[in-house]
């Protein structure tokens, strides 16, 4: 391919993704290809997809924007700026705050196919873009719960995550199960996110539950607050600590 026909790709990619046509990866990556983020993280086409999926259903208003491409022979750099607001809910302290990150990439192709992008950004910026990543990863976790999916959540889990309890730790499998058996129990879920902090490979979160419980037709409210790990777009552990009122709303544990 020329070099015009390589920058017209590029910008072809980045328009397709925030129309949310993500068949476009599939069309133009390479089966091979590999993204180097700057912190030295490697992700493969299918996560670099589900990256892009992540954030182009966190925000309704995503948009990617090719700021400027320098190129040749079969390689390009390119700086882009990815942006969106967030939609949250009433009372939460992220619904309406507009996010854009800037990042440099360099970008190479074999055989008309993209086969490599890896950041040339500086450390501090590109540490900024993975901590928005993580934050948004987190953040479409909640929505799917909210809306029923929770197999969502365990669809973005590695193999060996680990769940874990202020009593035990629990595997991949154990959660799902002990999931489960909240989602039967209780309906009308809803979850508010109403703190969030990132940084390294770590999201925490402050979050209020209010759901009713199917057996009693108790409306009930907690506060969870948990930590999670993040690897390659995946979530590797999770520290989850619950109020005790739960347990009290219900009648299981004496109130003040």
């Amino acid at each position: 391919m020329s070099i015009k026909e390589n920058k017209a790709t590029i910008y072809r990619v980045f328009a397709e993704i925030t129309k949310g046509n993500l068949e476009i990866i599939d069309e133009c990556f390479a089966d091979s290809f590999i993204r180097n983020a700057a912190d030295g993280t490697e992700m493969g086409k299918d996560g670099y997809k589900q990256l892009c999926g992540l954030l182009v259903k966190a925000f309704p208003d995503f948009r990617i924007t090719i700021n400027d491409i320098v190129a040749e022979g079969d390689r390009a750099a390119f700086r882009f700026t990815w942006s969106g607001t967030m939609p949250g809910v009433a009372g939460s302290v992220t619904a309406g705050n507009h996010i854009a990150v800037t990042e440099d990439y360099f970008c190479r192709f074999k055989d008309g196919k993209i086969i490599e992008f890896k950041n040339l950004v500086d450390q501090l910026i590109g540490h900024k873009a993975r901590l928005e990543e993580n934050k948004v990863l987190v953040r479409r976790v909640y929505e799917q719960i909210n809306q029923g999916k929770l197999d969502a959540f365990f669809n973005l889990c590695t193999a060996d995550y680990v769940e874990h309890l202020t009593d035990r730790d629990m595997s991949l499998e154990q959660s799902k199960e002990f999931e489960a058996r909240f989602f039967v129990d209780f309906g009308n879920i809803n979850i508010t996110v109403n703190h969030m902090v990132a940084e390294g490979d770590e999201v925490a979160v402050m979050v209020t539950w209010r759901a009713t419980h199917k057996g009693t037709g108790k409306k009930i409210e907690m506060t969870n607050a948990n930590i999670f790990k993040i690897a390659n777009g995946k979530f590797t552990e999770i520290w989850n600590v619950t109020d005790i009122r739960l347990a009290q709303q219900l009648g299981m544990v004496p109130g003040h």
